[in-house]
């Protein structure tokens, strides 16, 4: 089963920890960092705003094998396989 994962800027982040938005299989994460080791595209994406759908740009790697999560003091970086 293909993962779908979405990465873009947060542009509501109120410090460098939340600087990214990661959504990987609906689920969303706010991280410091985020590597892609695979390729990607960039797509556009409708997303909730404030209750209403609102396009986007992300960044969409091209069949992610591994995401990996590492917690530090209070940032979270992720690296796509």
């Amino acid at each position: 089963m293909a993962m779908e994962i979405l990465v873009r800027f947060n542009h509501n982040g109120t410090n460098d920890a939340e600087r990214w938005r990661l959504v990987w299989d609906g689920k969303e994460f706010i991280c410091t960092s985020i590597r892609l080791e695979c390729g990607s595209e960039t797509v556009k994406r409708a997303v909730m705003v404030n209750g209403e759908p609102t396009i986007k740009w992300h960044v969409q790697p091209i069949e992610p094998k591994k995401v990996i999560f590492n917690f530090k003091d209070q940032e979270t970086h992720v690296t796509i396989l």
